[in-house]
């Protein structure tokens, strides 16, 4: 599928709603298609929910890999996301989670 169908609301933070983040289970975690591509989503609310859960689930996966200390690259990605659109408070809370995580590897590099 295009992304897991396995959500459980009570595994909050690194399982939902972007997805369990254990093997590889659809396109967007075996590298089959690039987050990039999300810049190509139409401008709508259903779209740009499904656009931004696969995102979080992207972007989670590469801070689990110790991949996202690339501030550029994240930058970048992050606004894919249209976040300033978004009134999902689920996964407005998940993206304050992973900026949360970030902000905090990166204090935890340059105290190093």
């Amino acid at each position: 599928g295009f992304l897991p169908l396995t959500e459980d609301p009570e595994q909050r933070g690194e399982n939902w709603p972007a997805g369990p983040l254990g093997v590889a289970e659809c396109p967007w975690d075996t590298g089959d298609l690039d987050l990039h591509l999300l810049q190509h989503v139409p401008n709508n609310e259903e779209s740009l929910h499904l656009s931004r859960r696969v995102l979080l689930r992207g972007l989670f996966r590469r801070q689990r890999a110790g991949v996202e200390s690339d501030v550029p690259t994240t930058v970048k990605l992050w606004a894919l996301g249209r976040w300033p659109q978004c009134r999902d408070v689920t996964l407005i809370s998940e993206a304050f989670i992973f900026v949360s995580n970030s902000w905090r590897a990166l204090h935890e590099a340059k105290a190093r």
